[in-house]
């Protein structure tokens, strides 16, 4: 196993670690399926990938419990991350969230406590400074972000005296290379972890020929599969740490042994270039809100608006954060399966929900008039 510094501390965590998302629910709980999973995250562990990545988000919760059982008996070996969201009487709420997420995981400390999502209507300030308090307490032992841009990752450091932030964890794969414009850059000069999610694009990495033959090539010339070409790839990048997802022992071990091989700069290149990706401005009401199999989604602006679902941070929300930082994360979609004429595109399956939650905060941010950025997937 590969391991790499955090930030500019001494400590070391595996390049590759294991995430924790889609446990399912406390309302939709499978006990089988709880049992493999943390079978499978000790496998991963016993393989090197001690370091587990989750949020109080995650099943409502579940998967912080999860992560408790877990570790039990081997707190000291795992390097545990995870997530929360500040909301309105800041200060109280930070607290709240860690003392909910110490009391799930069974455990004294966290490793390294993240800011899930930059939310404009609370100050980052005060956010900091319960930071900065859990810190002096031995709660938690580092400071990372979540979803940060460039701006408002230098905008936190900024209330911070004695701490630094030593990560920031964000998008990014083979589709979503927005962080290598700016963030990537900075991480490589001043020494921040870059923690990078949905790392194997949910397992869709061939979208044209060009690309279907380059990792075809390579997962021939390194007798090694795709995805482990995809996140040695990955992980080439310094300050990179990449997450992964896994349900089953064999794709675990097929994570862990990622790193035990290094890709020649000519084939790094390769994938950089074949995979690059150019954005265009789509009409609104060229976009179709296809029904996806994916889960519910938001039809209209009002539901949007409403947010019943929940989510976070929400439409209005991260309108406001568009608004802020005067641009977004590209859509993904796909050509219309649609025969009416009516439309170009559907918007991607691909966490479909985070998808439309970004077409209904531009047109919240901008108007349905504006032309929406966009990777076309073919």
């Amino acid at each position: 196993m590969l391991y790499k510094k955090l930030g500019n501390t001494q400590v070391e965590i595996s390049a590759v670690g294991q995430g924790t998302t889609g446990v399912g629910s406390y309302s939709n709980f499978n006990p089988k399926e709880i049992k493999k999973r943390i079978e499978v995250l000790r496998y991963g562990i016993d393989l090197g990938m001690a370091y587990l990545d989750t949020a109080d988000l995650y099943g409502g919760g579940l998967a912080e419990e999860i992560v408790g059982e877990v570790i039990r008996g081997m707190r000291g070996k795992v390097f545990v991350a995870s997530k929360f969201n500040p909301r309105t009487k800041v200060f109280d709420s930070v607290v709240a969230s860690v003392e909910g997420s110490l009391k799930r995981m069974r455990t004294d400390y966290i490793d390294l406590y993240q800011i899930h999502w930059p939310n404009p209507l609370v100050p980052i300030s005060e956010t900091m400074e319960a930071l900065s308090m859990l810190v002096d307490q031995g709660k938690i032992r580092y400071i990372g972000v979540s979803n940060f841009s460039l701006e408002e990752f230098k905008e936190a450091q900024s209330f911070l005296t004695r701490e630094t932030i030593v990560s920031n964890q964000v998008e990014y794969n083979l589709i979503e290379r927005s962080v290598e414009n700016d963030f990537l850059p900075f991480c490589e000069k001043n020494g921040v972890t870059l923690m990078a999610y949905s790392s194997l694009n949910q397992g869709k990495f061939l979208f044209g020929e060009k690309q279907k033959e380059v990792l075809n090539n390579l997962s021939m010339k390194y007798n090694k599969t795709i995805p482990q070409i995809v996140l040695r790839w990955l992980i080439s990048h310094t300050p990179v740490i990449a997450i992964s997802l896994s349900k089953s022992m064999s794709h675990t071990k097929e994570n862990a042994l990622s790193t035990e091989f290094d890709l020649e700069e000519e084939d790094i290149l390769k994938i950089n270039e074949v995979y690059k990706h150019q954005s265009i401005k789509v009409p609104i009401n060229r976009i179709r809100l296809n029904i996806s199999e994916n889960g519910p989604i938001y039809m209209t602006r009002k539901e949007a608006l409403d947010n019943h679902l929940d989510l976070i941070p929400s439409p209005v929300v991260l309108a406001k954060i568009i608004l802020r930082r005067k641009y977004i994360k590209p859509i993904r979609l796909v050509p219309t399966r649609d025969a009416s004429g009516k439309y170009d595109y559907d918007i991607d399956d691909y966490d479909i929900r985070d998808n439309v939650k970004k077409y209904w905060a531009w047109v919240i941010a901008h108007g349905d008039k504006a032309g929406i950025p966009a990777i076309i997937l073919k």
